[in-house]
């Protein structure tokens, strides 16, 4: 079958499958196979290809599966798009001296042209609401600086610009609640990772070692009557085999 090519279809670690399509059909032929096969709706499921969401059409034209340069045993990743139920919140909205940009989103590669993306120090795109979520990611990460993590699609040379916070607060369009929750943040990264300094994990309050090679620590705070110790790296509760005579040792 010379005019036919073999493709390898994920769509989760155990839902796997191949299809044989005609070298020409149509990105809509394969959605259609696709749908046959796990019984979803096409549009609420989409199939990626080397790091890109295939597109039925696209600006007016119907796109082909040679458009995408498939071959044959080229592996697909079908992802299903799932309803939510969340209050919706106001849509983040940026300021009109802002420098948009017509770029695909760097996170979600979004290119809706009524979908407003700002354009970053560095000259790549990203919309107001995939740079909350992806400095809040970093925030969650223990980072305290934000960097560009475009990737050109075709060399793979990484961006890595980094982005000064007054300018991701303007371009995020962060509520009052959102600066709060950065900045703070923010200054609590910095410390446990500038400064060596971490919270207690049963008092919360902000410590840092005598000694920087010691993993066992105690947290004067919390050491009145009963001594606490916890690992440094780890945060748990350190184990030891008797705490009371410890203390009475000064140990």
């Amino acid at each position: 079958m010379t005019d036919s090519i073999l493709l390898l279809v994920t769509s989760g670690s155990n839902k796997k499958t191949t299809f044989r399509i005609h070298k020409d059909a149509s990105v809509e032929d394969l959605m259609r196979k696709i749908a046959d096969w796990n019984g979803i709706d096409p549009k609420s499921q989409g199939v990626l290809f080397a790091g890109k969401e295939l597109a039925s059409e696209k600006k007016g034209k119907k796109m082909y599966i040679s458009d995408y340069k498939l071959l044959d045993r080229s592996e697909l990743f079908v992802v299903f798009k799932l309803p939510g139920g969340n209050d919706p919140e106001p849509p983040k909205t940026l300021d009109d001296d802002v420098e948009l940009s017509d770029a695909p989103d760097m996170i979600t590669w979004d290119d809706d042209p009524d979908n407003k993306r700002a354009k970053m120090p560095c000259g790549h795109a990203i919309s107001p609401e995939s740079l909350t979520a992806y400095c809040r990611s970093l925030l969650t990460a223990g980072k305290f600086q934000f960097y560009c993590p475009y990737i050109d699609q075709d060399n793979g040379t990484y961006c890595g610009q980094p982005w000064e916070y007054f300018i991701v607060r303007r371009l995020a369009v962060l509520t009052e609640e959102e600066k709060t929750e950065f900045e703070t943040k923010m200054s609590q990264n910095y410390m446990r990772k500038s400064a060596g300094i971490q919270e207690c994990p049963q008092c919360s309050v902000f410590c840092m070692r005598v000694n920087s090679k010691d993993r066992r620590v105690v947290c004067l705070s919390c050491s009145k009557g009963t001594r606490y110790e916890f690992c440094w790296y780890c945060l748990g509760d350190w184990k030891t085999f008797n705490t009371t005579k410890l203390w009475e040792h000064g140990l």
